[in-house]
């Protein structure tokens, strides 16, 4: 028997500890409520099924008495919003019927804003044309052959194509227009 009551002793002198969606439940709050007052209050609580002192717990239930949050029954907790995936809308697409049998509803929308008198309207003016750099015609095709490898240049791979060719020529005029 001596040893019950050492261990009596010993459960005793431990600190019990409470969860946040207990103490809610407790004191009439919502998890979401009372896991705001245990963060207010600077008690670690990452969510409502943390584990928080009975010295912590007894500072919430103060506070939660003193501010007046304390309700007889909990509320219900706001469900969460339901994500579909893509598969899932898929086939709720699919699955969807394809058109009549169903019932009609008129919804009756607002009249529309009027529209704004011509005058006030923005006026976009046209782009003014743009003028070629250079008047050198391109070839429009280019052969596999001719297409340069990542970072080198058309003259690199072929000097004597007409890619190169073109290339060269509109160098030329460049450096004629400078």
């Amino acid at each position: 028997m001596p040893e019950l009551e050492h261990d009596e002793r010993l459960i005793a002198s431990v600190a019990k500890k409470v969860r946040v969606h207990e103490l809610a439940k407790e004191l009439g709050l919502t998890n979401k409520e009372a896991l705001d007052l245990c963060i207010a209050l600077g008690i670690d609580a990452k969510s409502h099924s943390s584990s928080i002192e009975d010295a912590q717990g007894d500072r919430v239930r103060r506070r939660a008495e003193r501010d007046g949050l304390v309700r007889a029954e909990q509320p219900a907790e706001p469900a969460p919003v339901k994500r579909t995936t893509k598969k899932a809308a898929a086939a709720a697409k699919a699955d969807a019927p394809e058109t009549g049998g169903g019932v009609a509803v008129a919804v009756e929308e607002p009249p529309a804003p009027e529209a704004p008198p011509v005058e006030e309207v923005a006026r976009v003016a046209e782009p003014a044309p743009v003028e070629p750099v250079v008047e050198v015609p391109a070839p429009t095709r280019v052969e596999v052959a001719e297409a340069p490898a990542v970072g080198r240049s058309i003259l690199a791979t072929s000097r004597t194509s007409k890619g190169a060719k073109a290339y060269r020529d509109v160098a030329a005029a460049l450096a004629k227009k400078l």
